[in-house]
């Protein structure tokens, strides 16, 4: 969600995040309920808790796929109508590789 509060759609962010921190939870108590069961506790069946886990798994991953592709082709869109360009390259020589950022403003 953090991408989207970059380039201006702090709804999306927010909405975003709200779905992230909801899912973690799920994550949670349903992966701590089949350790338990796991444990020795009465077996019964797993179908509901490994529906809401994976609910939850998708849930987190969704919301986090969906920012990390679409914030980098809003904020590429944004730099180029403001004539922003990034660059990041690698630079070898001869005792050394280094990683190069350039940044241009018009």
């Amino acid at each position: 969600g953090l991408g989207h509060y970059y380039v201006n759609e702090s709804k999306t962010a927010t909405k975003l995040l709200i779905a992230e921190l909801i899912s973690l939870p799920i994550i949670y108590t349903f992966a701590l309920s089949e350790m338990v069961k796991e444990l020795g506790e009465t077996g019964g069946p797993k179908t509901g808790s490994e529906i809401f886990w994976a609910a939850g798994f998708a849930l987190f991953f969704g919301s986090w796929a969906y920012d990390f592709i679409g914030a980098p082709k809003k904020a590429e869109k944004l730099n180029k109508e403001h004539g922003y360009s990034i660059f990041i390259y690698p630079k070898i020589d001869s005792d050394q590789v280094s990683l190069n950022l350039a940044l241009s403003i018009k």
